[in-house]
């Protein structure tokens, strides 16, 4: 399917893209993240290194680009499909074009990736990222079997519909949180929940750079 671009409207910048990733790239991250629930690779854990504010009993995480680490640039077909997004001229004009914000891209040099989870009874309350800007994609098993899990920006009373396949980038710097997602396969990591690989991306004179 063909991406669409759809820039945000008003004093909070963001970007969502849909369909970003190619159906070979889905079906690959697809399969990585079905191995690491179905063997809890290295186990999911509570959210680390949050404000106690913005951490639950629910919601897991998982950190990948610290599991696959020193050979994170090929060990992971999640690691591998984002790393991508560096080089998208494309999605790079789009940004800029929304705000001189984003004019930040050039300079990050520092990445962490991260995998969340979310099934029944999970929520992750209003929490602001530590980086410069923040990547967030959703995937999920089809067929979809669950509700809720959207995104909402309090601060702005504005509320992103999260769909399969769809990218969205913003300031790290922006209040957010998710909604409640409601299954009725109660079964603790069934794999059927909502997925989510977020990106952080920050600037480091002292890194190298990662593209």
């Amino acid at each position: 399917m063909k991406r669409e671009y759809i820039s945000s409207e008003g004093s909070l910048p963001y970007l969502i893209v849909k369909n970003y990733f190619s159906e070979k790239d889905v079906g690959l991250m697809m399969k990585e993240l079905q191995f690491l629930i179905s063997e809890n690779y290295l186990g999911f854990v509570p959210p680390l290194n949050r404000p106690k504010a913005a951490v639950t009993d629910s919601g897991e995480c998982l950190i990948p680009g610290y599991m696959y680490a020193p050979n994170r640039g090929w060990a992971s077909d999640i690691l591998m499909s984002f790393n991508k997004i560096y080089d998208d001229k494309e999605l790079k004009r789009a940004l800029i074009d929304i705000n001189f914000y984003f004019t930040l891209w050039e300079y990050v040099n520092i990445d962490t990736t991260l995998v969340n989870y979310f099934e029944d009874g999970d929520v992750y309350k209003s929490h602001r990222d530590s980086a410069l800007i923040s990547i967030v994609y959703w995937l999920w098993e089809e067929p979809k079997l669950f509700e809720g899990g959207d995104v909402f920006f309090p601060e702005y009373g504005i509320q992103i519909p999260i769909e399969r396949n769809q990218l969205m980038i913003m300031p790290s710097c922006t209040l957010h949180q998710v909604s409640e997602v409601k299954m009725e396969d109660k079964t603790k990591f069934s794999g059927k929940g909502r997925y989510s690989i977020v990106r952080l991306v920050s600037s480091n004179f002292d890194s190298r750079k990662i593209r």
